[in-house]
Parts: C-alpha cells; sequence; structure tokens
C-alpha cells in the first residue's frame, strides 16, 4: 500500500489570481478535527492547539479559528497551510497525510455513497469534482482488476495536498469490502507532469450494500 509519497516537487498556491483556486471547507474542517481527536480529543478548545494555529499564515488563522464552514469556499492555500502546520505539530509528515486522507474517507464519505461498487463510487467522485474544489477536471476510467483516477488542468497544486489523496482513495476501497487494495500516484502536477494520475487495484467484490438510498443521492468529497 502506498499510503502518501514523498513530499517533493514544485507548489503553486495561487495559479489564476482573477479566479482564484478555493476548496469547499468540509475538506478544511476534516483535516482540522482529525488534529484535534489527535492531540486533545477530550478538549477541543484545550491549549494544546496553540502550537497549531501559531503555525498557520496569519490570514488563514484570522479565517478559521473561529469556526470552518463547511458548505462555504476558502482558499487552496488554506488548506495546504492546515495540512503543513498540522505536520508541523505531529511530525512525521508522510504518516500525517496518509492519516488525514484515511480520515477524510471516514469523515466526508457518508454510508450511502458505499453503495453499488467502486466504479460506480469514482465515476460518481469524478463528475462531483467541481462541487468540493473550482480547479481542475476529473475523469475516471475502469481498468481490469481496478481503475484509473485522473485530473487535469491544475492551476494550483501542491506535495502536500496530493500526499493524502492515496490513502484517502485506499480507504474508500477498504470500507467497500475490497481486499489486497493498491493506490499508487504515478503521474503528479507536482513533478512536472500535466495531470495527477491514481491507478487504483483491488480485489473481492463489495460487501457492503444500502437499502432504501437511490444512486442519485450519494454525495462524496476528496481529502485532501
Amino acid at each position: 500500500m502506498q499510503t502518501a509519497r514523498t513530499m517533493a516537487g514544485s507548489e503553486i498556491l495561487l495559479g489564476n489570481p482573477e479566479n482564484p483556486e478555493m476548496i469547499k471547507g468540509k475538506m478544511i474542517a476534516a483535516h482540522i478535527s482529525w488534529l484535534r481527536e489527535r492531540i486533545s480529543p477530550a478538549s477541543p478548545q484545550s491549549a494544546a492547539l496553540e502550537p497549531f494555529w501559531k503555525a498557520l499564515p496569519d490570514a488563514t488563522r484570522e479565517r478559521l479559528q473561529n469556526g470552518v464552514d463547511p458548505s462555504a469556499w476558502y482558499p487552496f492555500a488554506d488548506l495546504v497551510s492546515v495540512d503543513r502546520a498540522a505536520i508541523t505539530v505531529a511530525g512525521d509528515g508522510p504518516a500525517v497525510l496518509a492519516a488525514l486522507g484515511r480520515y477524510s474517507a471516514e469523515k466526508n464519505v457518508p454510508m450511502y455513497a458505499i453503495e453499488g461498487d467502486a466504479h460506480r463510487f469514482l465515476s460518481l467522485h469524478a463528475v462531483l469534482h467541481s462541487s468540493y474544489q473550482n480547479f481542475g477536471k476529473a475523469a475516471y476510467r475502469p481498468v481490469e482488476s481496478g481503475g484509473r483516477f485522473e485530473i487535469t488542468g491544475y492551476t494550483a497544486y501542491s506535495p502536500i495536498f496530493c500526499g493524502s489523496s492515496p490513502a484517502f482513495f485506499h480507504r474508500v476501497l477498504e470500507r467497500f469490502g475490497y481486499t489486497d487494495v493498491e493506490v499508487r500516484e504515478v503521474e503528479c502536477h507536482c513533478r512536472g507532469n500535466n495531470r495527477c494520475l491514481f491507478e487504483m487495484r483491488w480485489k473481492g467484490t463489495p460487501s457492503v450494500r444500502t437499502e432504501g438510498e437511490s444512486s442519485g443521492q450519494a454525495q462524496s468529497t476528496r481529502s485532501a
């Protein structure tokens, strides 16, 4: 299992000032929630979180410290800053990013989305890409024993952002009940490629079935 690739490569946090790259607040909220549970589960407002808030850029701290609206749009840079600050506080960057990806797969993917099979979920996840970030275009294609998830046209990107994605997809596939799951990011904007490409493999059949929900209701949100 590849949970998070090395945090190396180029980074652009604002590539289009006329139409700034934005992400939905629920992505940020999940990552802050993970840190709260890890550092201070008994007291969410504990002073133990102060090093995290201090590690954020001033503008990001001002936007987020009094609460994150899951349905609002925030600068892409805010999410990267949150994850970078989480690494500063929790240490071991790849392990932190992997944990954030897994947590988002639990927190932001409801049970009714784990319906049908992985191809259905991943196809819908690509369609819904624009509902949780306003840049890039996603597409999904099934292949033998797995699938390929592709994102093109990123005007902003960061190894910090991409680092949690393999673990997100891995955990979603596990939730379906698949075995021998493998997820690799084989191409990345951060490494000079013209796309981020995730290759996925799994075995078995879905073990979870949800009745009473129509397939059109399923929604999913990335980590990132």
